[in-house]
């Protein structure tokens, strides 16, 4: 989006655009809604914390439209009410991956307090590794001199 496009306005001010005729309009010079024939603009900015986080756009193809104030600030309180859930989805995903490592980090600990089989030890490790990491193999190393490494667990038959 480029500095002078009708969405870096709303961006840069915060505050809805709203515009008759797009066509003829010089704050839409270069912009999407121009570019692309549309007629009428309502441009909403989604406000969260004090910053914009996304843009929505009513917009007119085949008729002029004027946008009544009821519409505008209806528009504007789904723009926060939406940012508001999307933000609580994202917060939700983070306490979600955060719960994940710890149920992760706290089955390694388990195992590591209740076994004293040294293999089974290391398959919890590496399970939990590509857990957390999303990764398809995993495998513990020792180190044996400087520099060297031998394998002691190979979870998956990567090596």
């Amino acid at each position: 989006m480029g500095g002078s496009s009708s969405g870096a306005r709303v961006v840069a001010q915060r505050r809805p655009l709203c515009c008759y005729d797009v066509q003829t309009d010089p704050r839409f010079d270069g912009s999407f809604p121009r570019s692309a024939g549309f007629r009428s603009v309502l441009a909403v900015p989604f406000v969260l914390h004090e910053r914009v986080v996304a843009v929505a756009y009513a917009l007119t193809f085949d008729a002029f439209r004027v946008f009544s104030e009821d519409e505008i600030d209806m528009a504007c309180g789904l723009a926060d009410v939406t940012a508001l859930a999307v933000d609580n989805a994202r917060l939700f995903q983070q306490v979600r991956e955060r719960l994940a490592e710890s149920q992760s980090l706290q089955r390694v600990t388990s195992a590591l307090l209740q076994e004293l089989d040294l293999e089974h030890i290391l398959d919890t490790v590496c399970s939990e590794a590509r857990r957390l990491t999303g990764s398809g193999d995993s495998a513990v190393f020792l180190i044996t001199d400087p520099g060297q490494l031998q394998l002691v667990r190979n979870a998956e038959g990567l090596f």
